[in-house]
């Protein structure tokens, strides 16, 4: 086990295999930052900054500068090799961090409250920029002008029965089969689900995941069935 850890240590190091300090540093922030990944010059910007002595302030290369040696870097052999061997150690945690940020978007836009996002008469309960995750619950904002210069403000929500659907069905895969959710064990049951426009679409939604998961017919059903099946063919027969 310990000689396994040292040469998985061994090959994390080889990565910046050949670079300097400076251009290892680059390389990190292109793969690794969120506030710079596959953004050259921001990188470029980050990594080259000249830190000021006490009392003042950092230092960082004019625009024009980073883009052109973030451009040079990025063209450089040994720099698209490090980029390329770096990614391959980051890309499975990125993938589980992504996949994590995708099921908890959609838990938010399956139980968000409207009543946390808008007042009763339809319009924004905080400015936008307040709202924080819940802002993610918006799926537009259209200004409609009016006769006589008023703007009417339409808001437009996520549709939570979309995602409470989705959240089902990703819930009956990662589930044990043991305790996996089943029309017989766990119906959904829509109290409230009329749409603006008089269809009623959440209804046809929940019907739709109960049918999709009701449980399989019971063996007495069956025979009951084959039976039926049998008779139908001997009359057939006659």
């Amino acid at each position: 086990m310990e000689e396994a850890a040292g040469n998985d240590e061994n090959e994390a190091k080889q990565w910046d295999e050949g670079l300097k300090p400076r251009e290892r540093l680059f390389c990190l922030y292109y793969c690794t930052d969120e506030g710079t990944i596959f953004n050259g010059k921001q990188a470029y910007r980050k990594a080259y900054m000249k830190r000021g002595k006490a009392g003042e302030a950092d230092t960082y290369p004019e625009d024009a500068t980073c883009e052109v040696n973030a451009s040079r870097l990025l063209r450089k052999a040994k720099v698209k090799t490090a980029l390329h061997d770096l990614l391959v150690l980051t890309q499975a945690d990125a993938n589980e961090k992504n996949v994590y940020r995708s099921l908890r978007d959609i838990a938010l836009l399956g139980f968000y409250n409207p009543a946390d996002v808008i007042t009763d008469d339809g319009s924004l309960k905080h400015p936008l920029s307040e709202l924080g995750e819940l802002a993610k619950c918006i799926e537009g904002i259209e200004s409609i002008p009016m006769k006589g210069g008023d703007v009417i403000t339409n808001i437009r929500l996520a549709p939570r029965v979309k995602y409470l659907q989705l959240m089902s069905k990703i819930l009956n895969l990662v589930q044990p089969k043991e305790i996996r959710l089943t029309a017989d064990k766990l119906p959904v049951i829509l109290l409230q689900g009329k749409t603006g426009d008089g269809k009623d679409d959440a209804c046809s939604a929940v019907d739709e995941w109960n049918r999709e998961n009701a449980p399989p017919p019971k063996a007495d059903e069956e025979e009951k069935e084959e039976t039926e099946t049998e008779t139908d063919s001997r009359e057939d027969d006659e």
